[in-house]
């Protein structure tokens, strides 16, 4: 399966302007691609301030996401600000090419912004198939927390984490990443945003690729947008018939 990183410079509070951005993007990609990946919140920017947003953003990036799986016969995965009617979520769409769709909504609130008191915390992980790969989506903070990420039957094959993830701390980043891959013998995909927000903050990307030996795969740097991997399912199995990590996992239950 072919999956591409997509990383840009978010414009603020503007889901038409980001939208025109990552559909460009989209059109040099989607002939090679079964799978993009966008940054988290890719239509706004990680705000904490939805309600300057219209009411509606979430239900209008899904729609977009919609259009663009339809017309490209691709999946689509990237996540938005949300509101049901009641609470606001960070929440990752799966949309595919016949508009069906799945989400996630962010475990870990990032505490240091009072994310969590902006947005609900999610409290269920999902699996979900595309091509002949499980994935299993998560959010920015939730990269810090293994125990949420860890792989039990059954098994997920590709983890994949959308950021707006600042220089600041990108070194912790990169060594997650990695990390992550390693510890749950699975492929995973970080995708991060460039440019700096309303906030001060500044991004540069480091969207990167990783086998489930920790291999690195693909890496962005600031100045490159996207990127394309093929993953191989057959590949990993032999890895993981070769060495049977996952197995000798301790076990374990969350109490959410």
């Amino acid at each position: 399966m072919k999956i591409a990183a997509i990383q840009k410079i978010l414009h603020w509070h503007d889901p038409q302007a980001n939208f025109k951005s990552f559909e460009s993007e989209i059109e040099l990609l989607a002939e090679d691609v079964d799978l993009v990946v966008l940054p988290e919140m890719f239509s706004t920017g990680f705000t904490m301030n939805p309600e300057d947003l219209d009411v509606n953003v979430g239900a209008i990036t899904l729609q977009w996401m919609q259009r663009m799986a339809a017309n490209f016969q691709i999946t689509l995965l990237g996540s938005t600000a949300f509101f049901d009617g009641r609470i606001w979520s960070n929440r990752a769409f799966i949309v595919h090419a016949d508009g069906s769709h799945n989400h996630y909504n962010k475990r870990h609130g990032f505490s240091m912004s009072n994310e969590e008191k902006v947005y609900q915390n999610g409290e269920e992980r999902i699996q979900e198939k595309v091509k002949d790969l499980m994935i299993c989506p998560m959010i920015c903070y939730d990269l810090r927390f293994p125990v949420w990420s860890r792989n039990k039957k059954p098994y997920y094959d590709l983890l994949i984490y959308m950021a707006n993830w600042p220089i600041y701390r990108i070194s912790a980043w990169n060594d997650l990443l990695k990390a992550r891959a390693i510890e749950n013998m699975s492929y995973v995909i970080g995708v991060n945003r460039t440019g700096s927000d309303k906030n001060g903050w500044e991004y540069n990307g480091c969207s990167a690729v990783y086998d489930p030996l920790g291999v690195e795969l693909a890496f962005l740097n600031e100045d490159q947008s996207s990127c394309v991997v093929e993953l191989d399912k057959a590949h990993l199995n032999q890895i993981r018939n070769e060495l049977g990590f996952l197995k000798d996992a301790d076990s374990f239950e969350i109490n959410l």
